[in-house]
């Protein structure tokens, strides 16, 4: 059997048990550091040639913001000077088109200087934030915040990004709560796709704190602040009319030819109370109508006890002629192990659904038309027939291994397993 089979009969397995099909992943890992008030660091000696206005650019983050900390409280005029300083030490240092991606995504009324001012915990001081892109070698970008005490002397917090690259793009009471909130994009590249970032952060009254769930739908970033997605735009959109700024990204294909089966989508953030969180994936309908996507869709929908719309999900897999028509890439060779795959989980939910004579008649038409993969229904119901318990799922294990000539199938095991 060939590889590439293989590669989709696993993923289909997997996601028959539960797990979550995601875009394939080609960015480094996003992180977050906590917003703190970090101690001083000195400059560490590695910059770009002074002009002999300004202080040396260093090379290394938290340096980088000491230098602006220090270059503020050196001279009341320095605020003003703040935005000259950052265009000599060139804020935005990385390649042109990590840039260009981020540019893009903002339009010319939304494309904010790196350098604003704002106050945003209500002590009628303003803040200064400036959007630092990468300083140093190791794609760290930040939003670095300096506040301003009641002595006159600024201190910073900042918040960092795994980014090669990142804006402020808003700073506005999107949710009406009374505070401002910041806005920041973020991008990171890899050889075939950028990564956009958006996330939205308030003042809580002790510390910076993002507004925003991460992405449950992109599990690779799971944790990370804020929420990340592949080819994405970000904008804000009232979508019931109550004044409160929903975040809308559109996007999610990976720009690669080696991506495989793929679809858009369309994620809404939408304000709670306490944070924005996920409300809806409103997945692209015509790349949806594909049999692979059909048993995807039909694995959530029975995981979330939708068993019918399942069933009527599969069965869609199974009716659709192929190749399907304007939906991609698709391996030919793998027809027969989709509809088999499709068939397996129909009998499944079936049998769940209490219609026995049904199942009976589905599991007859795998066992005369599936081929080899008909054992995928075949050990569910030898199992369900022996404990009468529909509850089960089926595990098919391919071992491999290599030999002068190729690859070939060494064993094959099939167990039906009990869910916990």
């Amino acid at each position: 059997m060939r590889k590439p089979l293989i590669v989709l009969l696993c993923s289909l397995a997997l996601a028959g048990c539960g797990v979550v099909a995601s875009d394939p992943v080609a960015a480094a890992h996003l992180e977050e550091a906590t917003l703190s008030t970090p101690a001083p660091t000195p400059t560490d000696g590695q910059a770009v040639a002074p002009t002999g206005e300004f202080p040396p650019r260093p090379s290394e983050l938290d340096a980088y913001m000491q230098a602006i900390n220090d270059f503020l409280n050196a001279a009341p005029k320095n605020r003003e000077r703040l935005e000259a300083l950052l265009t000599e030490w060139e804020n935005h240092p990385y390649p042109s088109f990590v840039n260009t991606f981020l540019d893009k995504k903002l339009t010319e009324a939304e494309a904010q200087r790196p350098v604003q001012e704002a106050d945003l915990d209500g002590d009628q001081r303003a803040e200064i934030l400036v959007a630092a892109s990468s300083p140093d070698v190791s794609a760290r970008s930040a939003l670095l915040i300096f506040e301003q005490t009641a002595a006159g002397r600024y201190q910073p917090f900042v918040r960092e990004y795994a980014a090669m690259a990142i804006r402020l793009w808003r700073i506005e009471d999107i949710n009406r709560d009374g505070g401002l909130e910041i806005l920041i994009q973020a991008a990171d590249c890899g050889a075939h796709t950028c990564h956009l970032q958006a996330d939205i952060i308030q003042w809580t009254g002790e510390e910076y704190r993002s507004l925003l769930q991460s992405s449950a739908v992109d599990a690779h970033y799971s944790g990370a602040p804020g929420v990340v997605m592949p080819s994405a735009q970000a904008m804000l959109r009232d979508s019931d009319g109550d004044g409160v700024q929903d975040l809308v990204l559109e996007g999610g294909l990976i720009q690669s030819v080696g991506a495989g089966l793929q679809r858009s989508r369309t994620q809404v953030y939408v304000w709670d109370g306490p944070i924005y969180q996920l409300q809806e994936v409103i997945y692209d309908p015509v790349a949806s109508q594909h049999p692979f996507f059909k048993l995807i869709d039909g694995n959530a929908a029975i995981a979330a006890g939708n068993t019918q719309t399942a069933v009527q999900l599969y069965e869609a897999a199974i009716a659709t002629s192929f190749p399907p028509p304007e939906s991609g890439v698709f391996w030919k060779a793998s027809e027969p192990a989709v509809v088999a795959f499709a068939r397996f989980r129909l009998l499944l939910a079936t049998v769940q659904l209490g219609n026995i004579d049904q199942a009976t008649t589905i599991y007859q038409t795998a066992q005369a038309e599936d081929a080899d993969y008909a054992v995928w229904s075949r050990a569910f119901w030898e199992a369900y027939q022996d404990s009468g318990n529909p509850d089960y799922y089926v595990l098919w294990v391919l071992t491999e291994k290599e030999e002068r000539g190729g690859v070939r199938t060494s064993a094959r095991r099939v167990f039906a397993l009990q869910m916990q």
